[in-house]
């Protein structure tokens, strides 16, 4: 029963009727313990070593064409084996007195310089020898992929190294010397999940060469040579260095050029152009520039064609230093789903440079940086200095979660990645939305979408309220937008050209507008309550439960009895706030120019729009 497992290996190769051929052979025959001790040292299970493709070759390493019995063995120094390019075994020799045999102690020596005892010697056959060892021979493989393609564990590697274009330097035997820290699939799987992406994705990063290399020597390195080093000069285009630590406790790390540490574990695999050292994490070397973080991946490439679109690529390839938080394309689809525009809205926008400024911080600044800005403003690079608000609170060191910023909008998002470092800067990633600032007047909120507002600022510029409502306030505006104002149309059974030159309206306008600043949440407490607006006239509000959205939903009822939603709530300027609706509002058409212009100027009747 000590040997199923040897049986099952010759098996599994294919090798039974070869073995049981006129011979002579000498085996070298690992027991079930020497399996389990290899499986140990692998890192694998039973199902993977029957799966190894270089299987019938390691059962031949284990077999001499010849008939060897220990005194043949004790006179040589090598044991040339039937692999198929004739690797050879070391054979060393010592005196040894056991408890059961009493026998000249002969150990092998495979090709990756480790040893095994013959614990039982010269059971004969007819068409041979075997002796009994404690330790599964492995050969020198014939490259560094070959020993990565003997593992599932390391499936990934393989296609990331095909993907890349590395395979064939990687699997010359004529190559090299390299050393290769190669992450197994565990440690890929745990770098996807860091950075939010697929397999696929990292196949297609554009640098995945450079990252290959990044865990590339160019030359033969033990570990026992690694002890004596502080760093290691990788074979990254830029000659990247990754630093090494030899720990108290017998280890090895590497620390790459994101500051993340990787342990060395199975080590000193030898091949005929090099030798692996298997690490638990992806090694992710300094990026050139900010922007090349973003470049890599899908998920930035709405911030990608934003920053190219407004001329800011080279400015963030410059020398720095930024910190930028940077937004995924769900963080811009949950913007332009808010908005409800799309991306080529969003690129027209006039103020999109400053908004991409907003993300900015003219500092190099890493998580521990972040952290201790907690309760404190981060003044941006929009020309303005607008800030930005830190909460790190609830922030864990574990995972580096919980750290908060919360945009002139008032709206909080969390950082969801942080820390990624380039030569220029680092790079933290938001997914919520991206981070808005304050706009300088109401009227500057429809004018970042012309499309969307259209009739709603020809109607503001023809009637000169354009100029008014830039000025101190505050105002909270109703601002509906170019679906609403063609439903009035169609409902008048008139044209624009007819809307802009009604009389009435300057009144239509001025009744959506209400002096002082009244928030979503405001408006949700003023449930039931009429607010006055510039026209001296009063809008009902009342709140209804979205039963769809689970949300609370603002109606703004007006002197035709008729009700127009809030569609987007809270866009904040410096002079107020501006609700979109979905409908336009109807006021008695009775004021007089009077009546506006005291308005106007700031001399209604001081109540700040309330009833």
């Amino acid at each position: 029963d000590d040997y199923t497992l040897l049986v099952r290996l010759v098996q599994t190769a294919g090798l039974v009727d070869e073995l049981q051929g006129t011979g002579p052979f000498t085996v070298f025959a690992p027991n079930n313990d020497a399996f389990g001790y290899l499986l140990v040292e692998l890192g694998i299970t039973i199902e993977d070593l029957w799966n190894i493709p270089l299987l019938p070759e390691i059962v031949k390493y284990h077999t001499s064409g010849a008939f060897l019995l220990t005194p043949d063995l004790e006179s040589m120094d090598k044991v040339v084996t039937l692999k198929a390019d004739q690797q050879t075994l070391d054979v060393v020799t010592k005196d040894v007195s056991g408890d059961v045999f009493n026998v000249n102690g002969i150990s092998l020596v495979d090709n990756q310089l480790r040893d095994g005892s013959l614990i039982l010697t010269n059971v004969q056959a007819k068409n041979g020898v075997a002796h009994v060892t404690n330790r599964v021979m492995l050969p020198v493989f014939d490259s560094i992929i070959q020993i990565a393609e003997q593992f599932d564990d390391f499936s990934i590697l393989v296609e990331a190294v095909r993907a890349a274009g590395l395979y064939d330097l990687l699997s010359s035997a004529d190559s090299g010397p390299y050393t290769v820290f190669a992450p197994t699939n565990d440690a890929f799987i745990t770098l996807l999940g860091e950075l939010g992406i697929t397999a696929e994705d990292l196949l297609n990063l554009p640098i995945l060469a450079e990252v290959i290399l990044y865990h590339a020597l160019g030359d033969f390195v033990t570990t026992t040579e690694l002890r004596t080093m502080d760093t290691v000069t990788t074979l990254k285009a830029d000659s990247q260095r990754l630093d090494v630590t030899s720990n108290t406790d017998g280890t090895l790390t590497l620390t790459d050029g994101q500051s993340d540490i990787a342990h060395i574990g199975l080590s000193n695999v030898r091949a005929k152009n090099g030798i692996v050292h298997v690490i638990d994490r992806v090694l992710i070397p300094l990026f050139d520039d900010i922007i090349q973080i973003a470049q890599q991946f899908e998920m930035f490439s709405t911030l990608v064609t934003a920053v190219d679109h407004v001329g800011m690529t080279a400015e963030l390839q410059g020398p720095g230093p930024f910190t930028v938080f940077a937004p995924t394309n769900n963080a811009f689809e949950v913007l332009m789903f808010v908005l409800q525009i799309d991306v080529e809205d969003l690129l027209a926008m006039p103020l999109l440079s400053e908004i991409i400024y907003y993300h900015l911080i003219d500092a190099y600044m890493l998580t521990s940086d972040l952290v201790s800005m907690n309760g404190r403003d981060l003044v941006t690079m929009k020309a303005d200095g607008q800030s930005i608000y830190v909460n790190a609170t609830a922030y864990s060191p574990l995972d580096d979660s919980g750290i908060f910023l919360t945009d002139n909008q008032r709206l909080t998002r969390e950082i969801v990645l942080t820390q990624v470092k380039a030569k220029n800067g680092v790079a933290n990633v938001i997914d919520f939305a991206p981070l808005v600032p304050i706009f300088d007047t109401v009227i500057q909120i429809p004018q970042q979408f012309p499309n969307k507002y259209s009739i709603l600022l020809q109607a503001l510029y023809v009637t000169g309220l354009l100029d008014d409502l830039q000025g101190p306030g505050p105002f909270t505006v109703f601002a509906p937008d170019d679906t609403a104002f063609n439903q009035l149309l169609l409902d008048l059974n008139i044209n624009i050209n007819d809307l802009l030159n009604d009389p009435n309206l300057t009144d239509i306008l001025l009744y959506h507008v209400v002096p002082g600043l009244f928030d979503k949440e405001t408006l949700v407490h003023e449930d039931g309550h009429d607010l006055n607006t510039l026209l001296g006239q009063t809008v009902h509000i009342q709140i209804v439960n979205n039963q769809v959205l689970l949300q609370q939903d603002v109606v703004i009822v007006d002197q035709t009895n008729s009700e127009a939603r809030v569609i987007i709530p809270n866009l904040f300027a410096r002079n107020g706030v501006v609700h979109v609706l979905d409908r336009v509002l109807l006021p008695q058409l009775t004021a007089s120019a009077n009546v506006r212009n005291n308005a106007l100027n700031g001399n209604g009747n001081g109540n700040g729009g309330k009833q």
